[in-house]
Formats: structure tokens, sequence, C-alpha cells
């Protein structure tokens, strides 16, 4: 009797152009639902690019790394945020990595699809381009979701308004071509359902994982014992994000309370434009605030748990966004003083527990802010306490139904519960 072959798992391919070792939050969002999926026994394959640079493990893995382009000069800076962008840039639909990175994925792509068919792919944005690959084997009859993790035509850049109707096309384009949409919070994923007819759209949150926690570096030693420890773990200016009304805030509030100065350090990780970092070396602040520069994604989360507190910045610009960040800060089970304002973030950490928030633009507010907490969570030190909920917030919880979304379309067969 000839031997039984044991079934191959089902196979997915995920497209997202940033991948560890990049520690931005779609990088982090996608390496999470990697290893959630292939621990409900499905196997993966990563389609990424060269920007983010390598691992050791890549083959084993089975991360494959589409040539980027951005490293010839002539398209240094046109990749990534939209600040430093070249004018002519702003002229690509739907933005410039469609050019720096897109044959190459292209390339890549096919030859996935030929040597070892996918039996669905999930193509996760930003940038865009992504999306165009999932176009590419949708017509060759792979079963495909699309991710957003961010707005497309929902609160944009104001950089080209002259391009909003061909973003907007090819927006629809997608939305109605891909068999599932996700959205990773649920005003974007309200907006996509007025987009098109897909029935498909499901609102995929953002989380943190479990196992990266429990991996993260031991920070105490990096932080000052006798003192309140404030940390901020991410960008500023550069992902729209400005920390300096907060400076200023801190600045005034040092100016009140001399003593303040001796209690208190605000420690910044990441990175940050150089007005930024002009500001967190100013006089007044010097002795309060340092900065650790970019640090990797264990680094981070070590910092957020050896904290006192945590700071969290988010955009004017952008309503709809929570990014990983914000569970992980939940995940810490640390007061968050967030400067945060009739956005996704400001709504979750409102319903997390008694952290203290403000508009991040408007400094009197901020100041008012930062006294409240201080007050409570640094001189009378009031106990922090929460009951929220965050299990459905870890990635394994978000991926089984990221799985069961996969089923449903039918380009998987159910899986054991």
């Amino acid at each position: 009797m000839p031997p039984v072959r044991k079934a191959t798992p089902p196979h997915v391919l995920l497209v997202s152009y940033l991948f560890p070792p990049s520690n931005r939050s779609g990088a982090q969002r996608t390496a999470a639902f990697r290893n959630a999926l292939e621990g409900l026994g499905l196997r993966t394959t990563v389609l990424t690019s060269t920007v983010s640079g390598d691992l050791p493990d890549d083959d084993t893995r089975s991360v494959v790394r589409a040539k980027d382009a951005r490293s010839a000069p002539s398209l240094q800076g046109v990749v990534g945020t939209d600040r430093g962008r070249r004018w002519w840039s702003r002229l690509i639909v739907p933005d410039a990595t469609v050019l720096s990175w897109g044959p190459a994925a292209a390339k890549a792509a096919t030859s996935i699809l030929r040597h070892d068919r996918p039996d669905v792919v999930f193509t996760s944005s930003p940038p865009e381009s992504v999306h165009l690959l999932g176009l590419l084997l949708s017509g060759r009859g792979v079963p495909w979701v699309a991710d957003l993790r961010d707005g497309w035509t929902f609160e944009p850049p104001t950089l080209r308004p002259y391009l909003t109707g061909v973003d907007g096309g090819l927006e629809r384009l997608v939305i109605n071509r891909a068999d599932a949409v996700t959205a990773a919070t649920a005003p974007l994923a309200d907006y996509l359902r007025t987009r098109g007819h897909n029935r498909h759209v499901v609102h995929l949150t953002n989380g943190f994982d479990p196992a990266l926690l429990a991996e993260a570096s031991d920070e105490r030693g990096t932080l000052d014992p006798e003192r309140f420890s404030l940390v901020y773990t991410g960008t500023g200016g550069l992902d729209g994000k400005d920390p300096r009304p907060f400076l200023r805030a801190l600045e005034v509030a040092l100016a009140e309370q001399p003593g303040l100065s001796e209690q208190i350090e605000v420690v910044f990780a990441g990175n940050f434009t150089e007005p930024e970092i002009t500001s967190m070396d100013a006089a007044p602040l010097r002795g309060v605030v340092r900065t650790l520069g970019h640090v990797p994604h264990l680094r981070s989360l070590g910092l957020q748990q050896a904290a006192d507190g945590l700071l969290l910045i988010t955009s004017v610009q952008k309503s709809h966004v929570a990014t990983s960040k914000i569970y992980e800060y939940l995940a810490a089970r640390k007061p968050i003083l967030g400067l945060a304002d009739r956005n996704a973030a400001a709504t979750l950490l409102a319903e997390a527990g008694p952290h203290v928030l403000a508009p991040p633009e408007d400094e009197g507010q901020v100041l008012a802010a930062l006294r409240t907490y201080l007050d409570r969570w640094m001189v009378r030190r009031e106990p922090f306490e929460s009951d929220f909920d965050l299990g459905p917030y870890t990635f394994p919880q978000i991926a089984r139904r990221l799985a069961d979304l996969f089923v449903e379309i039918g380009a998987l067969a159910p899986l054991n519960p």
C-alpha cells in the first residue's frame, strides 16, 4: 500500500510594504498576523520590500523581499511620509512605491503564484500600491482580502486635490474587486461601506501580540528609579504628530513648580524631526527630557512596561487612526496621558480606564491635563486600576477573525475550533 500523504496546510500570502526589522505599526501588524495564522495551522508567505532591511531567517520563514529602487538618488525622499517628497512624486497614483517597488513586487508575486500558489492573498496598506498586487492575483483566480490600516480617500493628505477623482476611482476598484475588505478602525470601515458594493467590509482592529510582550527587554535600568518616568515611544512630525505643545506645557509646569524637575523625567524613544529634537533640548527642559533615538520594537515594549506612565500623541489630521502602539500601551497597564480628541484613539482610551485626555493642539488644555495627570499619578500616587478586557485586542484572537473571514469568502475550508 502506498504511503498516505499528509495534507498540505492552506497557504496564505501576506503582502505588506513594511515588515520587520522595521518597527513601524504596519510592519508589526503583518508580522503578528503571520505568527498567529501559523499558530492556527496555516502556512504563510510574506511578500514585502527591501526598504525595511532583512532578517537572518527570511528564507526559512518564507519572507520574500522585492527590491525597492528608493535607494537610487532620483527616488530619495519619495517613499514613506509626505515630508520631503519630491514634487513630481505627488503626481503618481496611488503613490510613488508603484514605481519604486511595484515592478519587482509584481514579478515576485507572479513567481510565488507559479511555484507555490496561495489559497488566499491578504494585502495591507499603506502604501496603497500593495493592493495592485491583490488586483493582479485576483485576476488570476486567487481569493483576495484588502486590508486598509489608514484611509485612502478618507482624511487623505492635502497634497494633491487635483487627483482625488483618480484616487477615488482606484479605491472603488479595489473595494469592489476584493472578495473582502478589512479596516483597522470602525470609522474607516463605515466609510468604506459607502465607497462600493462589497458586502464583506469588516472592522479588523489593531492590537498587540502577547508573545512579543513576553520577549520585551528589561528597561528598568534605563529609567530613573528616583523619579516618575513618563515615556513616549513612536514618532513625531514624520507621522503628523507634534510633541511641541506638550513640551511647551511641560515648560510652564516646571516654571510653576521648581521642584518638579527633581520628581519627573520624560523619555522619548523614536524618530523625530530636527525642530522637535531642538525643542526637547531647550534649556528649561534639560535634565527632565531626554531622547533615546530610534530603538528596536522589543525595547519600545520594555520601556512601556518599565515606565510609571505613558504619553500618547495623536495626529489632528487623522481622526480614524488607532495604531497597534495604543493597544501595547493599554497592555502595559499604566496611566496614559493621551493627547487625543474626537478620534478613534480618544474613544478607545475613554473606554479603557481612568486615563487623562486633551486635544493635542490646544496648549492650554494640554497644560491642564498635565497638571491633573501629575497630581493623580505622581503626587498622590493613586493606584491605576482598569478592568478593560484586552482579550479581543490580542492578535491571536484578531487573526482568528481574519481566518474565519477567509473561510467565509470560500478561500479556506472551516478551521478547527
